[in-house]
């Protein structure tokens, strides 16, 4: 090697880095580069692939040369003559044989932005969804888990390995993943030995070349030398019967939990578990074992993760949803704790999940609530009783009734960027004062800052400039009457204060002032929002009294009466 030469310039043209990439063991990386394109004065090329059908890899190590190319693997049509017959034939991927593409690369003719697009059957065989946002690809398991499984960049697609070689497995095909890389050195061939300016790797699952040779025709003659390594290295599905798909993942054991269900006479925790499996029901099976329903109890914080993630999970009155996936059971109305009935956690609860709510798990205390009682065993339909819940029940019932008497909202709906706050809006289950501020913003934007200025504009006289939205609603009420008016005038108030001094701004001393009024220095934060809860909900209350009076076809107070 010459003495101009190290050997960090010699790892360079021969492609050290490229040869480890193609020479990796499979599963040496989660991630495999199914494209890549390298495109800059000292270097081009790149990475493609191609589904191989598990009987043509033969044929396919046979060469080092492409399968498939860039660009390729769209629709299109082919011709043979005989002499006498002109055959047309459509071929779905662009080619007769059974080679197929994994990914697309479009360039529009060069009229539009270039485009990168994952097989659809591949897409859908994961049913992954595109967050358009981060440019990836996310499968959703059973439990509701999110993981990304494709990672889509302007020059590049990595692919989560297993999920694909699942894929292989099922479709009983490889993965070529197919190499072209042209590099340029400033430095001469002879530096580079003999013996390995020209090098054929040829294996069971691999086949590719390097070739070393002069520059002699570069015009600026900045290089003198370049390399190539073409060829291709193949993935192999997985096992099918190891896939972990449908139906080769019957075998696989499910695990479950096992929960505190009772203390015993000496105060010790009993526990068993969820599998539904073993457990009693009211048809004889295991008479000796737990029954399905047996109630198990849980911290209140059990519910935390599920309101702070409200675009994957929903908590109403008496059930926790993930999306379409499972919908848990649950008693939202007990007191002090959330119950969960045994058999419904391993029924509907991946191990995971059951892991989380094992963390929260404690001995039982009492029964149920009064609600979940008459609800799961009289089969009687029962109110809620959790100031949340009723809140949630009442405001709801009262914007459908407006609206149906009025003819337009007195609360504007939020927009699809503020809707977590109605559905995650709970008394705090924590003691964090971050957790009960969140609450107080989310009772301020559905009541105070969602009040239908428009509307209540339009049957007001002109009132002052820049008059304030709780100030308008105030005239609509004296205009119409409302005997409630001062009081529900300073609850919105006084819930407005407490925002804007403790949640948007620093605390201060008008902070306390506000907090004072609310009793906040004296009572734990689910205490103190639990009685703000109840004071909007009588609110509601009087308001519909006044305002949608029941049993009468008379024309509510305000329509139409106030120019």
């Amino acid at each position: 090697m010459s003495a101009n030469m190290n050997e960090s310039d010699a790892a360079y043209l021969l492609q050290d880095d490229v040869r480890a990439s193609v020479d990796a063991d499979v599963g040496a990386s989660a991630w495999v580069t199914a494209y890549r394109k390298v495109q800059d004065q000292a270097e081009n090329g790149g990475v493609f692939c191609a589904l191989v059908p598990d009987a043509d890899i033969l044929d396919s190590l046979a060469s080092g040369t492409w399968d498939m190319s860039v660009g390729s693997g769209c629709p299109g049509c082919s011709q043979s003559f005989d002499g006498a017959t002109r055959t047309t034939a459509y071929h779905r991927y662009g080619r007769a044989g059974g080679i197929e593409p994994l990914v697309f690369v479009r360039d529009h003719n060069g009229l539009h932005p270039r485009s990168i697009e994952i097989l659809e059957e591949y897409r859908h065989f994961h049913n992954l969804y595109f967050d358009a946002t981060r440019a990836e690809y996310l499968r959703v398991d059973d439990g509701g888990r999110e993981e990304v499984v494709v990672k889509v960049l302007p020059d590049r697609v990595d692919m989560l390995l297993r999920p694909l070689r699942q894929f292989l497995a099922l479709k009983r095909m490889h993965l070529a993943l197919l190499y072209d890389m042209v590099r340029f050195s400033e430095q001469s061939v002879d530096v580079i030995p003999h013996q390995k300016r020209s090098t054929v790797v040829s294996l069971s699952d691999r086949r590719y070349s390097i070739d070393i040779r002069e520059c002699d025709w570069m015009r600026d003659r900045k290089f003198r030398s370049f390399s190539r390594l073409l060829g291709k290295r193949l993935i192999p599905p997985l096992p099918v019967e190891q896939s972990g798909i449908w139906p080769y993942n019957e075998d696989e054991q499910r695990q479950y939990c096992e929960f505190i269900i009772a203390r015993d006479s000496e105060g010790k925790e009993l526990r068993y578990t969820s599998d539904p499996a073993r457990l009693a029901n009211y048809f004889g099976k295991n008479p000796r074992a737990p029954h399905y329903l047996t109630p198990v109890f849980f911290q209140r914080e059990v519910l935390k993760k599920y309101y702070d993630q409200t675009a994957k999970y929903r908590v109403v009155d008496g059930a926790l949803f993930c999306g379409d996936l499972w919908m848990l059971r649950i008693d939202n109305n007990h007191e002090t704790h959330v119950v969960a009935f045994l058999g419904d956690l391993g029924e509907t609860l991946s191990y995971e999940e059951q892991l989380h709510w094992l963390h929260h798990n404690v001995a039982p205390e009492g029964g149920v609530s009064e609600v979940e009682w008459k609800r799961s065993f009289l089969a009687e339909p029962s109110e809620p009783t959790s100031a949340d819940l009723i809140f949630v029940r009442a405001l709801v019932r009262f914007q459908d009734d407006w609206v149906t008497q009025h003819g337009w909202p007195l609360f504007l709906p939020l927009l699809s960027g503020d809707e977590h706050y109605f559905r995650g809006l709970h008394v705090p289950v924590t003691k964090d004062a971050t957790e009960f501020e969140q609450q107080v913003l989310a009772l301020t934007k559905l009541l105070v800052d969602s009040i239908n200025v428009a509307e209540i504009s339009r049957l007001l006289p002109a009132g002052p400039k820049d008059e304030k939205s709780l100030a308008k609603l105030d005239r609509y009420h004296e205009a119409n009457q409302y005997p409630a008016r001062a009081a529900d005038l300073k609850l919105l108030r006084d819930l407005q204060d407490l925002r804007s001094s403790g949640v948007a701004h620093r605390k201060g001393h008008r902070y306390d002032e506000v907090a004072e009024r609310f009793g906040i220095p004296d009572r734990e934060p689910g205490a103190v929002f639990e009685g703000i809860l109840k004071r909007l909900t009588d609110m509601l209350g009087a308001l519909s009294a006044h305002y949608m009076p029941a049993h009468t076809g008379a024309p509510a107070p305000g329509e139409g009466s106030i120019e």
